[in-house]
């Protein structure tokens, strides 16, 4: 990197941080609450908690078709479309939740049908979960029903459907007010598209990109948390024991309660031993999850629900529609485990905060049936691949203090580990058990 341009984002960074910082004494200043009672409170708090989960709870990929069935990835960096798209969605009265009629061949063809503008998302989501975020009737359908994909149209139709990529089923739900002009318009001339088939890797329907693609290279202001805010939200502020050295600090409150932060890597892990019922449906879990997401006090504007199981859930930040993976370990940037003697939540102090120019560097990745070739060259088995996404890796900044960059490569999570593309291809598998269920 040339000096000057060193010295440029220095400058971009300092004062960048003192509007930060005068911001901070604005919005931390009590006399801004004088006149505000405890309920008005308690009100916006609920509906921030509400306008938060919609947002984690969006589609994540854009997938639209041409009149020859070919498919293309969208993103335009001047709109989030899944956003307006569901703003859109939520001025409308939705019709309660119907089962439609599929066989395996028409979901294949759906999944080329240009009528439709498909929003997918990383994983399966039930139905009753988004009935109650979007406040659409499902009462006639059992509320485990997952799916993980809609399909919102770009013609006439006044059916939105939501397809389950697993078992290639799908749902719709009637708007008889919808009008594709709003969308079409949405779509039109994005700023980033490519060209995509949709490819089933392990229970989803994958974007494999058909070309060698330049991706860019973002940077990003980032800042971190006291632990006292983190004790403060989690365990409350009295009698807390704690125990601290240079890379570690272990907050405790009675004996249920506990906050670990590894200090060198910004890792936060919290466990409330006293929470020891496991989520029996789907449903529950995506609740208690964001409960206490929330509760951790998290700043959650890029966050997008990412993974489900059995028994945990995770979420990861996304920046221009892919994932930020940490680098090193790949962990989310929040995940929340259920188990019989406990909760367990473990996520990153690592807050992305405002891109910096990053002198337009792009990264060219290979197209991705190159790339799953090279692997199963590598004795890697087809049906042990789990899931692939395109993601960031963000590292460090060397340069500058508090700042990261974010690198482009593909991310696999094969015998239930996500590792980079590059990662993989000097892991020694003999470590490996073909156990391919969970997340990570």
């Amino acid at each position: 990197m040339k000096f000057s341009n060193v010295l440029i984002r220095i400058g971009l960074v300092l004062a960048i941080a003192v509007s930060l910082v005068l911001s901070y004494f604005i919005w931390t200043n009590d006399q801004r609450f004088d006149n505000t009672s405890s309920n008005t409170s308690s009100v916006k708090v609920e509906e921030q908690n509400f306008e938060s989960l919609n947002n984690i709870a969006l589609p994540t990929d854009v997938i639209v078709s041409d009149e020859n069935g070919e498919s293309f990835q969208i993103h335009d960096q001047t709109k989030n479309i899944p956003v307006e798209i569901f703003k859109e969605l939520k001025k409308h009265d939705l019709s309660r939740i119907t089962r439609s009629v599929t066989t395996k061949s028409k979901y294949l063809k759906m999944l080329k049908n240009d009528d439709y503008l498909q929003l997918a998302y990383p994983d399966k989501l039930t139905i009753d979960s988004f009935a109650k975020i979007y406040q659409v009737s499902s009462s006639n359908l059992k509320s485990d029903k997952e799916f993980n994909r809609l399909f919102i149209p770009l013609n006439d139709s006044k059916y939105i459907y939501l397809g389950s990529d697993e078992n290639e089923t799908m749902y719709r739900f009637k708007d008889s007010d919808w009008s594709s002009t709003k969308t079409k318009k949405l779509i039109k001339a994005p700023t980033h598209s490519m060209a995509v088939s949709l490819e089933k890797v392990g229970t989803h329907y994958t974007p494999f990109y058909l070309d060698s693609n330049k991706i860019n290279i973002y940077s990003y202001l980032t800042s971190q948390q006291q632990e006292s805010y983190f004790v403060s939200k989690l365990l409350g502020t009295s009698e807390i024991e704690s125990k601290v050295t240079d890379d570690n600090a272990t907050y405790t409150s009675g004996l249920y309660k506990r906050i670990v932060v590894d200090r060198v890597n910004d890792l936060v892990t919290y466990t409330n031993y006293a929470d020891t019922t496991i989520p029996k449906k789907a449903t529950s879990l995506f609740s208690r999850s964001f409960d206490y997401l929330m509760k951790s006090g998290l700043q959650v504007n890029n966050l997008r629900y990412f993974a489900m199981g059995s028994d945990y859930l995770s979420y990861r930040n996304y920046v221009e529609g892919l994932p930020v993976f940490l680098e090193n370990d790949n962990v989310p940037a929040l995940r929340v485990n259920f188990f019989n003697s406990g909760v367990n939540i473990n996520f990153s102090n690592i807050n992305l905060q405002i891109p910096i120019p990053a002198d337009s560097q792009t990264v060219t990745l290979p197209k991705t049936s190159d790339v799953v070739a090279n692997l199963l060259a590598r004795g890697i088995k087809r049906e042990s691949i789990q899931r692939i996404e395109l993601g960031f890796t963000m590292s460090e900044d060397s340069s500058v203090d508090n700042l990261v960059n974010l690198k482009p490569t593909y991310y696999f999570e094969i015998y239930n580990e996500w590792k980079t593309y590059s990662e993989w291809e000097t892991t020694e598998l003999a470590s490996f058990q073909n156990n391919v269920t969970g997340e990570e």
